[in-house]
């Protein structure tokens, strides 16, 4: 009778068991039929879109949603994002997402019929305890979705601040202070699948949240490729030595005269440090077309760039060596964006925003290959020529009228930071409002800048030397 009894107690458990494994089995095949089937018309595929929309681990708590959804042979689009309250906020979330799909249907538009190609963007959307809103923008690229040997050539996240005042993106630097990239390492240690790949990660692609801090890393970047992006949330806490306390503050009348100051050729030593000690007093920011050699051999170079964002400053690339890129092959080039921005990114955990050729010599071409806004001048000191403090001064007091000038120097020489420490107050006293050369863009000529070469023909003031500058 026992062992009746235990073999029956051992057929239930077996036909448990079973029950399990065909539940399981049923649920796989549910998930793999309806969910991972892909889609083969407008309606499976905006089911399809859909689930990737609800995959955020996220919030939308800014922004009207601007959604459209286009299914076709062999392309699908699904493209999700928000339209914020201010204007230069909105364009500029519009201004990223509109190359992407253009190039998504030039890359994959002449696929054969059969086949599928997929774009889905989408996105999360936070407010948070400073005059700033965090937005981050997904973006997955699927091809043959609905096949065995179906493709994710991208799974990325594009994570940007506002300013609520002004509606211009924050840098990390001007988010975070002192030695911000080290801290932030610590506490992300443990929290990624291979701490040993955090090094290389792009540890400012990070939202503002209203709790904290969240870090977005694409796939691969510290994890296996199929495991997607990751993200991990630091609270403000953990981080209140390093979070700025002025966030998204500064804010610029477009109604008001502006000027850009540029300086080109850094970081130099005693020099740059001056010309920050000068910007800390007056309050005031510029931008530094650095070069990527002196980055990394000038002594403390790293510190001086990180130093530039603390005070708001914009940092460009200015190459890495300073050739005239236009001599160069596309594989010189190459190097020389990759190599320069890398100098700035290890320096400064973020990439240039804008680049100006050496010389004033660029094009399209280059600009593509750098992916940065190439940006030359329209007041040309000639510091570079005349070494002289006097000279560099009447060379920009000669224009009447400043408004919507960028302004060429280099901070590599000892008497430009003296003129500058007269030009300064001065363009203050006349009523001008000194910002960075993106800035200006935005404000002044409407303009969000794009990965192409602007010249010196954006302003269309048509005023400065073609070829002169160095």
């Amino acid at each position: 009778m026992k062992k009746y009894k235990i073999k029956k107690k051992r057929g239930f458990v077996i036909l448990a068991l079973l029950a399990l494994i065909i539940v399981a089995g049923c649920f796989f095949l549910l998930n793999l039929l309806l969910g991972n089937k892909g889609y083969d018309d407008q309606s499976s595929f905006e089911k399809y879109a859909k689930k990737y929309q609800d995959s955020f681990d996220g919030d939308r708590q800014v922004g009207k949603e601007k959604y459209s959804v286009k299914f076709g042979t062999p392309l699908s689009t699904a493209v999700s994002y928000p339209e914020t309250d201010h204007k230069i906020t909105s364009d500029t979330i519009k201004g990223l997402i509109d190359p992407k799909v253009e190039s998504f249907e030039l890359k994959y538009g002449n696929l054969p019929k059969e086949e599928q190609a997929a774009l889905l963007i989408g996105y999360e959307s936070y407010k948070t305890p400073h005059d700033a809103i965090g937005i981050a923008i997904h973006e997955k690229q699927v091809v043959n979705a609905s096949k065995d040997n179906r493709k994710t050539p991208v799974d990325t996240v594009k994570a940007m601040n506002f300013s609520t005042k002004s509606g211009l993106s924050i840098p990390a630097g001007r988010i975070l202070k002192g030695d911000w990239q080290k801290v932030v390492k610590e506490k992300l240690s443990g929290k990624v699948k291979d701490d040993s790949k955090l090094n290389k990660a792009d540890i400012s692609n990070f939202v503002m949240t209203d709790k904290g801090l969240k870090f977005f890393f694409n796939a691969g970047e510290v994890a296996d490729k199929k495991d997607g992006v990751q993200s991990v949330e630091i609270s403000y806490d953990d981080l209140k030595d390093f979070v700025r306390k002025d966030i998204g503050s500064r804010v610029i009348d477009p109604s008001k005269p502006m000027v850009a100051l540029t300086y080109d050729d850094g970081p130099g030593d005693r020099t740059t440090e001056e010309l920050l000690d000068l910007f800390e007093k007056e309050g005031v920011v510029c931008t530094f077309y650095e070069l990527g050699k002196n980055v990394q051999e000038v002594q403390g170079g790293k510190d001086l760039l990180k130093r530039e964002l603390d005070l708001g400053c914009e940092i460009g690339t200015h190459s890495w060596n300073h050739p005239d890129l236009t001599t160069l092959s596309d594989g010189q080039v190459k190097e020389q964006a990759t190599k320069s921005i890398a100098a700035i990114k290890d320096a400064t955990g973020q990439n240039p925003t804008t680049f100006r050729a050496p010389y004033g010599n660029g094009n399209n071409k280059i600009s593509k290959i750098f992916g940065l806004p190439g940006i030359n001048w329209t007041v040309d000191t000639l510091d570079w020529k005349t070494r002289n403090k006097e000279s560099i001064i009447s060379q920009v007091k000669k224009f009447s009228n400043l408004d919507g000038q960028i302004v060429l120097m280099h901070s590599i020489y000892p008497p430009t930071v003296e003129a500058s420490k007269e030009l300064v107050p001065w363009l203050k006293q006349q009523g001008y409002q000194l910002v960075t050369v993106s800035e200006l863009l935005e404000y002044k000529y409407k303009e969000t800048p794009k990965p192409i070469y602007y010249g010196y023909t954006f302003t269309n003031l048509n005023q400065g030397s073609k070829k002169t500058g160095q």
